[in-house]
């Protein structure tokens, strides 16, 4: 499995493809292009749909550390790489926390081949879902809450420096973990801390959450402000997921069940993939027994962890029976809970306990035939179909992250494109029409291809435009006309404002964006600003230097 990933993830990893690395390469290239070239505060995208909201997109990892190996390593092969680290720190948790909780070296290696090649990781690296890369830390996240319950002294500040650090990261590197990791892990966080009766798991936990959010402020802020102003075209898909589907990607991997026997509501497959096999069930049931008697706390804490998930991931029926279902309790409370289109997802929560006692229940298989069975219903489906799916990620490859040379010239113009386009447009310059609508909520249906800055005068004259940054455009026209208007070929959006002399934005939501003036002369600046992003960047930025000054802190007074 090690010679796999590093294959297909590392020395390849510089080809894109299929489904989601390229539009997350361009994500991540347009990330780096902000900082290189546009200035001030992450507020307008000029990029994407016609133009859109940067400061409110939670898609585009504007402050996620990755950014910063995009000019040394290309924008693909820096998410396949952070991918690696993560799934390689995910490994090192669960091997610890494997050995706390008792399994033998065995069941250490048995556990660590079900997670690498089980479903709910394979998935994950199939599609390039670097957004869900926080699920690969969970065990880690599991690892350092049972060290620091245990610990004591200057072992236990330093692991609560970790255990605080790695919240932030995971929260700044996609604010989505506060709505996919955080709601079902702190279900095991609140048994554990009652059946233990040590009130410090859940505090340190709630703790770091707090920290999370905070740290975060300058991605999720702006967007939940966004979202409130503008709800989502595309709704989110929270229908209810039969129950039969999750048994049947416990057992059988991807390409192993028919479209149809995922029901109704169907999503793309990888969404529902936990696949661990028929004899890692035995051996969990055999490690629940086991567990039960050494660890029972604990035990109790992930089997409840484990059927919430199950049962978070769900979904959701609608009419008087939705309350049965925990997926509509948090959609009535959770902010942001209600824009999960995917609640199969939360699902990779079950994986993560199943693994975990079914290392701890592995014992050597005493027979030959027991042994056979586990090879053949075991070991070679778990290798078998983790090769060939992770193996699609090359030989579906269609170009590479140098296809296209790295331009970044001063006009912007825009290309029919598509979703899967968008890397290789942006390194052109140039911005996409048709793009991903999971953000947009008003495209207008007149924009053209062409520069961006194109333009129509409703009456004889002369005009300059010239973009002073990726949220500021500078405007000079003069009319024969005592009175005229200007329209660009970018949405409009209320957020736009001019400032200047003799103009006004008259333009409404789905049309081009257009300024009217009543003079015969209209100098000034259209500057588009994005709500609450300069109150959430001072949060964050306070709430870092706070965790540093605590940090360097304790640690020197440890020492």
């Amino acid at each position: 499995m090690v010679f796999l990933y590093a294959i297909h993830f590392v020395l390849l990893g510089f080809l894109i493809g299929p489904f989601d690395y390229d539009h997350l390469s361009g994500y991540y290239e347009l990330a780096w292009r902000f900082w290189r070239t546009g200035g001030g505060l992450p507020e307008y995208n000029p990029y994407l749909c016609g133009g859109r909201t940067l400061g409110g997109d939670p898609q585009i990892p504007i402050f996620s550390p990755l950014t910063l190996l995009v000019p040394l390593l290309g924008a693909t092969l820096a998410i396949k790489l952070e991918l690696v680290a993560q799934l390689s720190l995910g490994v090192y948790g669960l091997r610890g926390w494997l050995r706390l909780l008792g399994a033998s070296p065995n069941g250490v290696r048995w556990g660590t081949l079900l997670y690498v090649a089980g479903g709910g990781v394979v998935a994950r690296f199939l599609v390039g879902h670097v957004t869900m890369g926080f699920f690969l830390l969970m065990p880690l996240f599991f690892y350092l809450s049972y060290c620091i319950d245990e610990s004591r002294g200057r072992n236990k500040q330093r692991l609560l420096i970790g255990y605080f650090a790695l919240f932030g990261y995971a929260a700044l590197y996609k604010p989505n973990f506060l709505i996919h990791f955080v709601p079902i892990v702190i279900i095991e966080h609140i048994a554990r801390s009652i059946l233990k009766k040590r009130p410090g798991i859940l505090l340190w936990f709630v703790g770091g959450t707090a920290f999370a959010t905070l740290l975060s402020a300058v991605t999720w802020l702006p967007a939940w402000k966004y979202f409130l102003d503008f709800p989502r075209l595309q709704p989110a898909q929270g229908a209810f997921f039969p129950p039969y589907t999750w048994i049947l990607s416990l057992l059988l991997p991807i390409r192993a069940i028919p479209n149809s026997l995922y029901g109704n509501f169907f999503l793309q497959r990888h969404e529902y993939n936990v696949f661990v096999t028929p004899v890692a069930l035995v051996f969990a049931y055999w490690g629940l027994c086991l567990e039960n008697q050494r660890r029972s706390a604990e035990t109790r804490a992930l089997v409840l962890f484990l059927i919430f998930s199950a049962w978070l991931g769900f979904g959701s029926i609608s009419g008087p029976w939705a309350r049965l279902f925990p997926y509509h309790w948090f959609s009535e409370f959770w902010p942001g809970f209600s824009s999960i289109r995917a609640p199969v997802r939360f699902w990779y929560g079950t994986y993560v306990v199943l693994i975990v006692l079914s290392a701890v229940g592995w014992r050597e298989p005493k027979h030959r035939s027991w042994k056979v069975a586990w090879i053949l219903l075991g070991v070679l489906p778990l290798l078998g179909s983790a090769t060939f799916l992770l193996s699609k990620t090359t030989f579906d490859a269609h170009a590479t992250q140098w296809s296209h040379p790295r331009i970044y010239p001063d006009t912007i113009s825009w290309v029919e494109g598509g979703p899967d386009d968008s890397y290789q447009a942006l390194r052109q310059g140039q911005g996409v029409l048709k793009c991903l609508y999971n953000i947009e909520t008003f495209p207008s249906p007149d924009l053209v291809l062409g520069n961006t800055l194109s333009y129509a005068l409703s009456a004889p004259g002369d005009i300059h435009l010239k973009w002073l940054g990726w949220n500021r455009i500078q405007i000079d026209a003069k009319s024969t006309a005592s009175g005229f208007s200007v329209r660009l070929n970018l949405n409009h959006s209320p957020y736009w404002h001019f400032k200047g002399q003799g103009g006004e934005i008259t333009s409404r939501l789905n049309s081009l964006l257009t300024i009217s003036s009543a003079q015969p002369e209209l100098h000034g600046q259209l500057v588009y600003e994005q709500p609450l992003v300069p109150l959430a960047a001072a949060i964050s930025g306070v709430s870092l230097l706070a965790f540093l000054f605590l940090s360097i802190l304790l640690w020197r007074r440890d020492r």
